[in-house]
C-alpha cells in the first residue's frame, strides 16, 4: 500500500497500464480518471467528495446514475398468500384519497377498449351467464344483450359525435339529456342497428316525440321541455 502521494500515483499507473508522464498529461488538461467507465473524462463531470485528496469522487455523474434494472416479474413477492388486515386497509384507503387517477382526463382509444373487452372474457373473469350468482335461466332478451355490448356503445358515441351532440329537433346542446335514436325502427330493421347513418341524436324530450302519438302527452312533453331549457339556459 502507497504512504505518499506520489507512491499512490505510481500505484494507479502500474493498474491502469500507463505511465506516469502520461499521467500528468491527463491531469494538466483537466482530466480525471474514471473508476466506472475505466476512461479520462472533465473533472467538470465528476461530484464534490471531501474525503478524497483531489476533493471529487472517483466515479462520473453519468457512472453514478447509471442504475441496473431488475426484472421484478420472476421475482415472488414476500406478500403472496397474505392479506391486509381492516387497519391495513383502512390507512390505504385514507392515503389514496384526493389523489387523481393517472389515467384521469386520458380517453382510451377504440382499440384499447375492444381489446381490454375481448381480453376480459378470454380470461373468464368477467362473470356472466351461468357463472354469474344473479344468473336466472337466461331471461334477459337479445335487445337488451345487444343494448349492453359495446359495439351498440361505439354506434352511438358515433353518432353523438357526428352531430356535436346536438339534438337535431329542437337544437339543444345540453350533453346531459343527449339521447341516441334509430331512424329505422330498431326491432324490424336489424341490420342497421349498428349502422350510423341510421342513427340521430335527440335530446330526450325528442326522443320521446318521436315514440309518442297522443297530442296530450305530446303538448305535455313539448311543456316539459321548454321549462327544462328556460331553467338551464347559460
Amino acid at each position: 500500500m502507497a504512504q505518499t502521494r506520489e507512491g499512490a500515483i505510481k500505484v494507479f499507473c502500474k493498474r491502469v497500464g500507463i505511465s506516469t508522464e502520461y499521467y500528468y498529461e491527463q491531469i494538466a488538461k483537466g482530466l480525471k480518471w474514471c473508476s466506472g467507465c475505466k476512461r479520462w473524462v472533465s473533472r467538470d463531470y465528476f461530484i464534490k467528495d471531501c474525503t478524497r485528496v483531489d476533493g471529487l469522487s472517483t466515479k462520473c455523474k453519468h457512472c453514478t446514475h447509471v442504475k441496473v434494472r431488475v426484472d421484478r416479474h420472476t421475482i415472488p413477492s414476500n406478500f403472496k398468500g397474505k392479506h391486509h388486515s381492516p387497519e391495513s386497509i383502512e390507512k390505504l384507503r385514507i392515503a389514496h384519497i384526493g389523489k387523481p387517477s393517472k389515467r384521469k382526463g386520458i380517453a382510451r382509444t377504440v382499440e384499447e377498449r375492444i381489446k381490454i373487452s375481448d381480453g376480459t372474457r378470454a380470461s373468464g373473469k368477467l362473470l356472466y351467464g351461468e357463472n354469474n350468482p344473479h344468473w336466472k335461466g337466461g331471461k334477459c332478451s337479445a335487445t337488451i344483450k345487444s343494448k349492453a355490448s359495446l359495439n351498440y356503445k361505439l354506434w352511438k358515441e358515433a353518432v353523438n359525435a357526428r352531430d356535436k351532440y346536438t339534438c337535431q329537433d329542437c337544437g339543444g346542446k345540453d350533453k346531459s339529456i343527449m339521447e341516441t335514436h334509430h331512424i329505422k325502427p330498431y326491432a324490424t330493421f336489424p341490420e342497421g342497428r349498428f349502422d350510423v347513418e341510421n342513427g340521430i341524436t335527440l335530446c330526450k324530450y325528442c326522443h320521446q316525440l318521436r315514440h309518442t302519438v297522443d297530442e296530450g302527452k305530446r303538448a305535455r312533453i313539448k311543456k316539459e321541455r321548454e321549462k327544462y331549457y328556460a331553467q338551464h339556459e347559460d
